[in-house]
């Protein structure tokens, strides 16, 4: 159900979006790897969009194709850039009961939710993430992390990586 609604949050949606700050970088065309479908690929160049909305729209696409257990490891380097991304975005979210509630967030926490959907793709990268100096985002990476992997190091990158080097036989 939790998958479903998820989806749903960011399919059928009503933003407000309003920047914040935007750390976010230009993509050239020639870093898009090329062995991708096209969906995939215009949704990675969407990502680096200078427009709030097309990044938010590139994050709920590329959720939806995760919730179908489609493959989108390629847009993995680039969502990293993106846990940056402290636009608010504000949602009208329609639950399956016919209610409707408003949430506040910064984009980055729609971009965990589905670097955690991708999950184990995502391990190497997250672990990585837990560097940031934005301790919010540590935070939710280390979340992400927990659910992906059922281990609980917080936010210590070490520990993370010396697990994740023991488990490379689990993979």
């Amino acid at each position: 159900m939790k998958k479903n609604k998820l989806v749903l949050i960011l399919l059928i949606t009503t933003c407000i979006i309003m920047p914040i700050a935007y750390a976010q970088s230009n993509i050239s065309k020639d870093k898009v790897p090329l062995n991708i479908q096209p969906y995939e690929k215009e949704q990675i160049e969407k990502l680096h969009s200078k427009t709030p909305s097309e990044r938010l729209s590139a994050v709920g696409g590329l959720l939806s194709e995760a919730a179908l257990d489609r493959d989108v490891t390629a847009a993995i380097p680039s969502l990293i850039e993106l846990l940056n991304d402290a636009t608010s975005i504000t949602t009208t979210i329609h639950d399956f009961d016919g209610t409707q509630r408003q949430e506040v967030g910064p984009l980055s926490e729609y971009v965990i939710k589905l670097l955690a959907k991708i999950g184990k793709p995502a391990v190497g990268p997250l672990i990585a993430a837990l560097n940031n100096s934005n301790q919010d985002i540590c935070k939710n990476v280390a979340v992400s992390l927990r659910q992906i992997t059922n281990q609980d190091f917080g936010k210590d990158t070490a520990k993370w990586q010396e697990w994740w080097e023991k488990s490379k036989g689990d993979r």
